[in-house]
């Protein structure tokens, strides 16, 4: 979203206006005194409704280009990365960015279930044998863990490799097609997803594990039937936002092929 320079004249008619600035705030839904005091700048959609509010018509400001590696402080300095090529395992990380992940500004984060720490170990692990560098963690809400990693050039490699910055579903992300088109790192890909938004769970009725797949995103809920079915699974639309394989021979077959960590967790399979 573009952002202004705040400009002198706009912060006169912050503090000419008839409106306190708290007032001014709770009319407009967002705090103005730091755009007297603290901000530099102003965002494109809070220049609108302040503008607006005000009746400030002839106001004009320059654009201003944030350089958001300064505001790291210390973290701005980006650490190199080891040559990325495609692979497999690079598949399957990308499986975990497209279910889990979240690439924004110079950050990569991957959120995970604190619950299960061989998955965590294991992401850490990946991440450094593909680039070099290592994720950092913070708690989140409940059993929520985020791994993170703030670097430019990480960024801009996923970039290079399909991904997009900012909301999945907004964006409407999907799998990249150089992982489409190879039927190895399809696979991948497909673990990575079924790992962080798929489930293994018992059916006490037929008496036997179920897959379930869920991704409100719909390339990527449609890459995912399109990747399983070209790889020979009958995986079965349960709603419009979800997939279950249901036949044991499949499930058998995408345990022993796919070999999802998940699978490993509850004892199926001894180790990928």
């Amino acid at each position: 979203m573009q952002r202004y320079l705040i400009s002198n004249e706009l912060k006169e008619a912050i503090r000419n206006s008839p409106y306190s600035l708290r007032s001014l705030s709770t009319h407009i839904g967002f705090n103005v005194k730091n755009f007297i005091y603290c901000n530099k700048s102003i965002n494109q959609e809070h220049l609108q409704k302040l503008s607006t509010f005000l009746e400030l018509e002839r106001l004009s400001l320059d654009t201003y280009e944030q350089d958001y590696a300064r505001n790291l402080g210390i973290l701005a300095h980006t650490l190199p990365i080891k040559p990325v090529r495609k692979s497999s395992m690079l598949a399957e990380f990308i499986g975990m960015m497209l279910g889990d992940g979240n690439i924004y500004e110079n950050g990569v984060r991957i959120s995970c279930d604190s619950r299960w720490p061989e998955y965590i170990s294991y992401i850490e692990e990946l991440m450094y044998h593909l680039f070099g560098i290592y994720f950092k963690q913070y708690q989140g809400k409940g059993n929520c863990i985020h791994l993170y990693v703030y670097n430019r050039l990480l960024v801009n490699k996923l970039l290079e490799l399909g991904l997009e910055r900012g909301d999945k579903i907004l964006n409407n992300v999907g799998v990249p097609r150089w992982i489409k088109n190879n039927k190895i790192y399809a696979e991948h890909c497909v673990r990575g997803l079924m790992d962080t938004d798929g489930c293994l769970y018992w059916c006490k009725r037929d008496r036997q594990f179920y897959f379930n797949f869920k991704n409100t995103c719909k390339r990527i809920y449609y890459d995912f039937g399109e990747m399983t079915d070209a790889l020979g699974y009958h995986f079965c639309r349960s709603t419009k936002v979800s997939y279950q394989l249901y036949r044991k021979a499949d499930v058998r077959q995408f345990i022993k092929e796919i070999r999802p960590l998940k699978a490993v967790r509850v004892g199926l399979i001894s180790s990928v």
